[in-house]
């Protein structure tokens, strides 16, 4: 027995065993390409809490009571992940590596280099142009680019988790301890891959210009659950962060999996019925902007996040699920 996930499998294949599932050409889940608009960032529920868009107590709980603030670990995260924001983006090597042209050879490099540092699940996919925000946080239009996107799935901590309440300050402390691993790690692979002579940019919590959900879902590495835009991984469940890296190497793409999700998730409601602000939507799924999803309540789940007055931000959705 051993405790090395890679001491019988390869890095590039990850430490769970992915290979054991159903590989679809398309997700199980209806999304309608065509018609999906592309998401202001400004509609970010956070942020429309501390513009006061949802009214004066979410605004003033926003910017400094019951937000990330009121754990002080997580708190203190939140500095060094805005300081590796140094290393999202840079000019890519003057000439391209020798080798580097071959799209699978790429792909299982970049797996087995993301695997090595620890980092939990990667999906490769292509980036459609209705992932990208329209505009940035300062308003200026963002252009869809490169082919590629590297998915990234980081551990929040299955056993912290059980050891939690759902609302306990560790819950906001684990999110935060995820972001930051991926802004230190994603940062990294970026700039490996910019050594290499390509351009890589990578989006993280703090500074994306992309909406994650859906390419997690494309990408192969989760599920829409009953929790509306939550993904659900098979082998991490929903306890986990996401960070990606938009690219124009050339690299092989993965394909979206089937795991029987959605029939489970029609038939539990376990996570509507525990939900304490009522947010989560119980029955069949709808379409939300082109997507077919469970489509929670986004702002009563927000105003209970930075309100909580029992506890920081959130846990309990993902605590009690199955």
């Amino acid at each position: 027995m051993t405790l090395d996930p890679f001491a019988k499998r390869p890095y590039c294949a990850g430490p769970h065993p992915f290979e054991i599932l159903t590989r679809v050409d398309k997700p199980t889940t209806f999304i309608d390409e065509a018609r999906v608009a592309r998401v202001l960032k400004r509609t970010d529920m956070f942020a429309r809490a501390k513009f006061g868009d949802m009214g004066k107590p979410n605004q003033d709980a926003a910017r400094g009571g019951y937000f990330t603030q009121k754990s002080p670990m997580s708190q203190t995260l939140k500095r060094p992940i805005g300081a590796l924001l140094v290393l999202k983006n840079g000019q890519p090597a003057a000439t391209l590596s020798d080798g580097t042209n071959d799209a699978r050879q790429n792909a299982d490099a970049i797996k087995a280099t993301a695997h090595f540092m620890r980092v939990d699940a990667v999906g490769i996919l292509r980036c459609p142009d209705w992932a990208w925000y329209p505009h940035d946080a300062n308003g200026d239009p963002i252009t869809p680019q490169h082919p590629n996107t590297i998915s990234f799935i980081i551990d929040q901590g299955f056993d912290t988790t059980e050891g939690s309440s759902g609302d306990a300050w560790i819950a906001v402390m684990q999110s935060m301890r995820g972001y930051l691993r991926f802004s230190l790690l994603g940062g990294f692979i970026a700039k490996y891959i910019r050594n290499l002579g390509y351009s890589a940019r990578t989006h993280t919590n703090m500074d994306s210009e992309v909406v994650h959900p859906p390419l997690l879902l494309l990408s192969g590495l989760g599920k829409v659950s009953g929790t509306g835009e939550v993904m659900a991984d098979p082998f991490l469940g929903p306890w986990l962060k996401s960070g990606v890296i938009i690219t124009d190497m050339p690299l092989a793409h993965d394909k979206p999996i089937d795991f029987g999700m959605q029939a489970f998730c029609e038939s539990c409601n376990k996570c509507a019925r525990k939900c304490p602000s009522g947010a989560i939507t119980a029955g069949h799924k709808r379409i939300f902007n082109g997507n077919e999803i469970w489509n929670s309540d986004s702002q009563k789940c927000t105003t209970y996040r930075i309100t909580n007055q029992g506890g920081a931000m959130y846990g309990c959705c993902m605590k009690t699920r199955p």
